[in-house]
């Protein structure tokens, strides 16, 4: 390793170099680096009475221990020939806090990372290199992206509506941020804007052209089919066994069946009863009640104990659906913002939408601090459901 012979001046200026530095100049970090390493490997400290780098540092410049030797440990990893003042070009518009994550990654994973790429991205793929393969989990990248549009069905839908789009205008439907990750058993994929990165565990990283990503998932959006949005229908109330359809006949419940012996077996009520008696509401006959409740409902009246509304959403649940009866509240349509779950985003997507500011803003407000404290607890706080 070469020394040079510093005059005074020209500690003066090395000194001054690192403080315009720490300024904001644009790769910096490496060559404060660069400055740091120099003034340790020839113990240029000593010259002002310090006894290490990490005291000279925080004295003239306020700098921690830590800070110092993630500064040292930049400069070796991303820098030209590892000892230099010149960031590598493949680094060179990562910021700091990208390189300082990716410190702990492997080399050839490095390459995964894009300027655009979230400071969580790249502690969510240490972490999946960490872990070890469970069983039975998937191992085929075409699952993988059955999965993915599975678990995004408005994607997939809107990809199914536009299928005679052009690649980019599809780029912009699967990742309009774009920066987009996704995990699914022994895959990782970062979506960035012009391609995709994607990780098996065991194997280096790949990169997967747009093209070739919907070329792929062509037929496997074919193939999942979408849900029949019509609303089922119930049944007439004088239809019998020999009118049901073979498919009907099959999902009926055990409980139907069990109502309808019973309908059987009760003795037929006397011509001369009133007719209002012997009249139900068909959104109410289909509801079974409580064995001890005497009276049945009509459709103005309300029940009386919380049995009988268990046993009411009880029978709704093994049903399904009922129609809306006229004048009945309709929580999507008559108060927005009850939506399905299926169309809230994770706490991570929906802040990728945030502006800087907004972002703050909103972590400051719905955040505890206490999240900040644990990895795990903040990153299944960002994969949960917000509107």
């Amino acid at each position: 390793m070469e020394y040079v012979q510093l005059t005074l001046d020209d500690w003066v200026q090395m000194k001054q170099k690192i403080k315009m530095e720490l300024q904001g100049i644009k790769q910096s970090f490496v060559r404060i680096g660069y400055h740091l390493r120099q003034i340790e490997d020839q113990r240029l400290y000593e010259r002002d009475g310090y006894r290490t780098i990490s005291e000279f540092a925080e004295m003239e410049y306020g700098l921690k221990a830590t800070t110092v030797s993630r500064f040292m440990a930049i400069n070796r990893a991303y820098s030209v020939d590892g000892y230099s003042e010149t960031l590598r070009p493949e680094f060179a518009e990562l910021g700091r806090s990208q390189l300082e994550e990716m410190l702990s990654l492997p080399e050839e994973d490095r390459m995964m990372i894009r300027p655009e790429t979230s400071r969580q991205d790249i502690r969510d793929l240490k972490r999946f290199e960490r872990e070890q393969p469970q069983e039975g989990s998937i191992d085929e990248l075409e699952e993988v992206f059955r999965s993915f549009f599975l678990d995004y069905p408005d994607i997939r839908k809107e990809l199914k509506e536009n299928k005679e789009a052009g690649t980019r205008e599809k780029i912009e439907i699967v990742n309009p941020g774009g920066n987009r990750s996704y995990r699914k058993g022994m895959f990782y994929l970062m979506m960035y804007e012009n391609k995709i990165m994607l990780k098996k565990i065991g194997n280096k990283p790949q990169e997967l052209s747009w093209e070739q990503f919907f070329e792929q998932t062509e037929t496997i959006l074919e193939e999942i089919a979408e849900p029949d949005e019509r609303q089922e229908e119930t049944l007439p109330e004088e239809q019998t066994e020999q009118d049901r359809t073979p498919q009907e006949e099959e999902n009926r419940t055990p409980k139907e069946e069990k109502i309808e012996q019973k309908e059987e077996t009760e003795p037929v009520k006397e011509k001369n009863e009133p007719q209002k008696e012997r009249e139900k509401s068909p959104q109410l006959q289909e509801k079974p009640f409580a064995p001890a409740q005497e009276k049945e409902p009509t459709r103005t009246e309300k029940h009386s104990s919380e049995r009988d509304l268990e046993e009411v959403n009880e029978a709704q649940t093994e049903k399904g659906p009922e129609l809306q009866v006229e004048g009945q509240m309709c929580l999507p349509n008559d108060y927005p913002g009850t939506e399905p779950e299926d169309l809230l985003i994770d706490r991570k997507e929906y802040l990728d939408t945030l502006t800087a500011w907004g972002t703050a803003e909103y972590l400051v407000r719905t955040m505890h601090p206490d999240l900040l404290k644990d990895t795990d607890k903040l990153y299944q706080w960002l994969l949960e459901k917000v509107s």
